[in-house]
């Protein structure tokens, strides 16, 4: 149940209609029972500056970007990974208390993983 009390995570990008991951992430906040919602929200790109910083003074807490502003969502970074900083681009934006976002890059990780499995078989 969502009270006054949820926070929530969102992903942001055009299109999301198509994303799978409200569902994912709904069922993985439902199944470890947190306070939390997940929900897209799609975002033009003028309109993405205003998103992006009245997110990061609310209650969310974690933004993922898709398509088109992971390299746009570095400007409203203070902290980057070495990931980000090297591919320039961030997919994970977590709040740093002070009304910016860390940003990490977790595609390049996302997709070695499965292949060092496959190469240790």
């Amino acid at each position: 149940m969502i009270t006054s009390n949820t926070n929530f995570l969102a992903l942001i990008g055009n299109p999301v209609r198509h994303s799978l991951s409200p569902i994912m992430h709904n069922a993985a906040i439902k199944y470890l029972n947190l306070d939390l919602i997940y929900f897209s929200i799609p975002c033009n790109e003028k309109d993405f500056e205003i998103v992006i910083q009245s997110l990061s003074k609310i209650n969310c807490k974690g933004v993922n970007l898709t398509i088109p502003y992971k390299e746009k969502g570095l400007n409203y970074c203070n902290k980057i990974s070495p990931v980000a900083e090297k591919i320039k681009a961030v997919n994970t934006l977590k709040p740093d208390g002070k009304g910016k976002w860390n940003g990490i890059n977790t595609d390049v990780e996302g997709l070695i993983y499965p292949l060092k499995k496959i190469k240790s078989c």
